[in-house]
């Protein structure tokens, strides 16, 4: 039930990702571009509207997420228990919207500046969060919901780091 109520939610989260994944490569071309020519402050300006953008399509996908909250495990499944376990994971999923649409286009830039040790390192710390978080749900039973908040550890702690490295802008060039 729980591995079947997760695969509806996570094939869906990575759907809504793979929208905002546009703005991401975009930025890593562009990006990756503006620096190579010598132009760091056009750069920064392009990552920020590319940041709003971001933010503004995980708020509105994340709404929309939530909004389909009640029907969107019978879209899936007739099992009454997993419809029930999937109601349980998307508001989570939803909430992930927004910063995990931030996380992606920062992925983009610091691709396009090649800060690749950065995001080696930010996904290395989001993936011991997320570790720690499920041992936490396996020692405490905390089911599915465990297992989402894990994955948002990770995202929330790769957003930290990125989101630190991205004030730092343009100290961060070539990490």
């Amino acid at each position: 039930i729980q591995v079947a109520a997760h695969q509806i939610v996570i094939q869906l989260w990575f759907l809504l990702a793979m929208i905002i994944d546009a703005l991401a490569i975009a930025a890593q071309a562009m990006v990756g571009d503006l620096i190579g020519r010598g132009r760091p402050q056009a750069a920064r300006a392009l990552s920020d509207r590319l940041l709003r953008w971001g933010l503004a399509g995980g708020v509105v996908l994340g709404l929309a997420f939530v909004a389909i909250r009640p029907w969107v495990g019978g879209w899936f499944s007739a099992d009454a228990m997993v419809v029930s376990a999937v109601k349980v994971a998307v508001p989570i999923a939803s909430w992930m919207q927004p910063v995990a649409a931030l996380v992606f286009v920062l992925d983009g830039i610091f691709l396009g500046v090649l800060a690749i040790r950065l995001l080696a390192w930010s996904t290395t710390a989001g993936f011991v969060a997320m570790i720690a978080g499920l041992a936490m749900t396996l020692s405490f039973g905390w089911g599915l919901a465990g297992v989402w908040w894990s994955v948002a550890a990770m995202v929330a702690i790769r957003g930290v780091i990125l989101g630190w490295a991205y004030r730092a802008w343009p100290t961060v060039s070539r990490a």
